[in-house]
């Protein structure tokens, strides 16, 4: 089950067909609950999780705006380490908004989470005060990512096979700064990951996970377009 609440959101409609224009004027909400049964269309468990997701855009004047993304979430069973929640990680060459760049796939699991995803365009509030980077219409960019969950004992001890992280005392967390509008549509970030990144962590996750190293540090381009 999902429920979406945007009052404010602007769009068409023809008939059963709607395209949005997005929500610049209130916060958008996300509700999900999903029921698993265990033997229906074969399923292999009975399960249930939820997630709450608040998404909001800031509008700053002349400091531009933000995007911010603030989402919690929670599995009440015993399942497959595949089936709760893992955050998506990025290990490829290009930047994605919501998911988190410099980490790997399938690096962490848990039962329980909180994730926070911020994102501020300063819309040329530096570049267009440099004579000669005024002209390349381009934007300056900064953001934070950050998640934290843990695991009930109950499914520590269901995936005890597997090779995930289990989150210690601190969140993962990262930070980006980069250029956008480069020939209108590109972006390149810099990413520096500020947890799980000292020798130790890196040395016992590619003992366990073979062929996968942790960088702390990533360059990544995208596609973005800018109004």
């Amino acid at each position: 089950m999902d429920a979406r609440i945007s009052a404010k959101e602007r769009y068409i409609q023809n008939g059963n067909d709607r395209i949005s224009f997005g929500n610049k004027r209130s916060p958008i909400i996300n509700f999900n609950y999903t029921q698993g049964i265990k033997y229906l269309f074969d399923g292999d468990f009975t399960y249930e999780k939820t997630s709450l997701s608040i998404s909001e855009y800031l509008k700053m004047a002349t400091f531009g705006y933000s995007n911010i993304v603030l989402k919690g979430g929670k599995v009440f069973s015993k399942i497959p380490f595949t089936s709760l929640e893992i955050p998506r990680g990025n290990q490829t060459f290009f930047y994605s908004d919501n998911v988190f760049n410099q980490m790997n796939y399938f690096e962490f699991v848990s039962d329980q989470y909180v994730q926070l995803l911020w994102q501020h365009h300063f819309m040329g509030l530096l570049f267009n005060r440099v004579p000669l980077i005024k002209k390349l219409n381009l934007r300056e960019v900064v953001g934070f990512s950050g998640v934290y969950g843990t695991l009930s004992n109950a499914n520590r001890n269901f995936n005890s096979s597997n090779t995930f992280t289990v989150m210690t005392n601190k969140p993962y967390c990262e930070v980006s700064a980069g250029v956008e509008n480069i020939l209108d549509v590109i972006q390149i970030n810099f990413i520096y990951r500020l947890t799980y990144n000292d020798n130790a962590y890196k040395t016992n996750y590619e003992l366990n996970n073979p062929g996968n190293t942790i960088s702390n540090w990533g360059i990544k381009a995208g596609l973005k377009f800018s109004f």
